[in-house]
């Protein structure tokens, strides 16, 4: 038997196709980061509907009556499972580091009243942030470093947290 996914029954499997197919993009046989930067677009405006719109967290039956209580997928989950698996895929690359930092500054600037998502950017952030700075992944860090400095991190003074 074949058990397929699809996005009808499950919403997240197309936030894990986008987050696979930006991962092969950044395989070094592959090597394509504009695929990779679409991906990442797609998935922070996904991540920025996911806080405006609350899921259902049971089943109904005909009747209407609960019958399934599950916990859903979380933000943070949804960060772990698809911007940390990027960022780690493409942290050698200024393009892709920098399309995750211009992330970071969409979600905070577009979602200012969602505290779940202003903690989970500033989390992500931080480790952008580390890899940056550890020089270990990108040998010339200077302009993401301003980039991070000048544009994400006054944000952060914002935040509600």
């Amino acid at each position: 038997f074949y058990n397929i996914e699809d996005i009808e029954n499950n919403i997240f499997y197309g936030y894990r196709q986008l987050t696979e197919v930006a991962a092969k993009a950044l395989s070094p046989g592959i090597n394509d980061i504009g695929t990779a930067r679409i991906c990442i677009d797609f998935l922070i405006d996904l991540l920025s509907m996911f806080t405006r719109k609350p899921l259902h967290y049971g089943v109904k039956d005909e009747k209407g009556e609960i019958r399934i209580i599950y916990r859903p997928i979380t933000l943070h989950d949804l960060f772990e499972l698809c911007l940390d698996e990027i960022r780690l895929c493409g942290r050698t690359d200024k393009n892709i580091m920098d399309s995750l930092i211009h992330g970071c500054i969409l979600l905070l600037g577009q979602d200012n009243e969602s505290v779940e998502m202003q903690k989970e950017v500033l989390g992500f952030a931080q480790k952008i942030r580390h890899d940056l700075e550890c020089g270990k992944y990108l040998e010339d860090t200077s302009y993401l470093l301003e980039q991070y400095n000048s544009k994400l991190q006054p944000l952060f003074s914002t935040a509600n947290l």
